[in-house]
């Protein structure tokens, strides 16, 4: 079982691999989404559950639910006791894995061809039948507990973006960690997961994805018979809370046992799925349907402008190799969510260097990106990477089929994908400099910083 991810340097993720050469689509009754890819290169495949339900979906005082009803979905169900589905799983001659992440969880299981309709069996009975004990349910808190000791409250990086978003976002609940908060955790009741099972795994909020060495009608004529007789139900009201425009930068300086300050900046950016699914409504004019494609824009830019600092080694030059005023330097943007993040630059401080002068070249530098010092044969690199990294990754159809899943589950279609390449392609020097103006200002920065706290005693 794979544990969520609690550090948000994490979600510097690959991105999707190229839409395969056959894909089918289809709906059951149920409402369930089934996307099937056909790959006869070899005699496996990939199945895969995606629920639209994540830590985003969790409410104030009560975060952490999804986290452990990830850990949970592993127990058993009434026919099969702990430790059952693992041993099944294997016994077919495959593996499998899961991972919470804020926009959904999913279940991923990797096995011969022939075992897919048992593999079906085995998960349909778990996602309709799950049992959860409470001495269970205790037993897992605790293992929750301890990973988020080891992975937040005891690692410098968990802590540091920990802080970095529970800082930056004051109404989103982006401001949470996937694996929660501890006062939360302990407070939590075993009917609280049974609820959250109980109201988010329905087949009306999930996208099976299965691909590899299948037939497609067959593959669609097992899903129909194993999920097909799930009943759909209706889903919990969705209330996102909407972050106020940030008017000033915010800090949060933290002690922590590290040799060196540590920092990380956040700028709030679009996200690529509510911009791709919302449309404005005819009587908004013009000015709003300009709005959402100069974002959508922006979104692109901002995806080549992170490959450009971290990949390309813009960073590492100018702090690094020439202002010698940071060790290490890193950047990343994760658009593919449902609501708006961060666009992060972080860096670990030189010795004798205070992380005010590295924040103050990093500042330096985006200003001077925003005004067009942009090298366009780098730029062109940074696009042809993007896209040549996408068809390597393609050759896996476990990694491909987990890209098609996470898109999917936020509303995306398979053949979309080809125009994300293509709008990646288009992306100019000018698009660029106008997104770095727009989101890199000093007045709507927040920086979370880690100083050493035996300097501090």
């Amino acid at each position: 079982m794979a544990d969520a991810v609690s550090a948000r340097q994490a979600s510097q993720r690959a991105l999707p691999a190229s839409v395969p050469a056959r894909c089918h689509e289809r709906t059951l009754a149920n409402g369930m989404r089934l996307i099937v890819m056909e790959d006869h290169r070899a005699p496996v495949v990939a199945h895969g559950l995606w629920f639209r339900v994540g830590s985003i979906d969790e409410q104030s005082g009560r975060t952490g639910l999804a986290h452990i009803v990830e850990h949970l979905m592993f127990n058993g169900t009434h026919r099969y006791g702990v430790g059952d589905y693992d041993r099944q799983i294997s016994a077919l001659g495959g593996y499998a894995n899961a991972l919470t992440w804020t926009d959904y969880t999913a279940y991923t299981v990797e096995a011969p061809a022939d075992a897919l309709e048992a593999v079906m069996a085995i998960e349909a009975e778990r996602i309709t039948d799950l049992v959860i004990g409470e001495a269970d349910f205790v037993r897992e808190l605790r293992v929750i507990m301890e990973e988020r000791r080891q992975t937040n409250d005891d690692d410098p990086t968990g802590l540091l973006y920990e802080g970095l978003f529970a800082s930056a976002f004051h109404a989103s609940p982006q401001r949470w960690p996937i694996v929660g908060w501890m006062d939360d955790l302990e407070a939590m009741h075993v009917d609280d997961a049974r609820a959250w099972y109980r109201d988010w795994y329905a087949p009306n909020n999930a996208t099976l994805i299965v691909a590899g060495d299948v037939d497609p009608q067959g593959a669609f004529d097992l899903a129909a018979r194993y999920y097909g007789a799930i009943d759909a139900r209706p889903l919990p009201q969705r209330r996102p809370q909407r972050e106020p425009e940030q008017r000033g930068a915010r800090r949060i300086e933290t002690l922590a046992r590290v040799p060196a300050p540590q920092l990380a900046l956040g700028f709030k950016a679009p996200n690529l799925s509510s911009l791709a699914t919302a449309s404005a409504p005819a009587d908004d004019g013009q000015h709003a349907r300009d709005t959402t494609a100069r974002q959508q824009d922006d979104v692109f830019a901002l995806v080549v402008l992170a490959e450009l600092l971290d990949a390309q080694r813009v960073l590492e030059l100018a702090l690094v190799r020439k202002r010698r005023v940071a060790d290490e330097v890193w950047a990343w943007y994760d658009c593919y969510s449902r609501e708006p993040g961060l666009f992060v630059i972080g860096a670990i401080a030189a010795a004798d260097v205070d992380p005010a002068r590295v924040e103050r070249e990093i500042h330096a530098l985006l200003a001077r990106i925003a005004a067009g010092d942009v090298d366009g044969a780098a730029l062109e690199r940074v696009k042809t990477r993007l896209i040549v990294s996408r068809i390597y990754r393609s050759d896996s159809i476990f990694d491909e089929a987990g890209a098609v899943g996470r898109l999917a589950v936020l509303g995306f279609r398979p053949d979309d994908l080809a125009e994300i390449d293509a709008r990646l392609c288009a992306v100019s020097v000018e698009q660029v400099c106008a997104a770095a103006k727009r989101y890199f200002t000093t007045q709507t920065v927040t920086v979370a910083t880690l100083l050493p706290e035996d300097e501090h005693v």
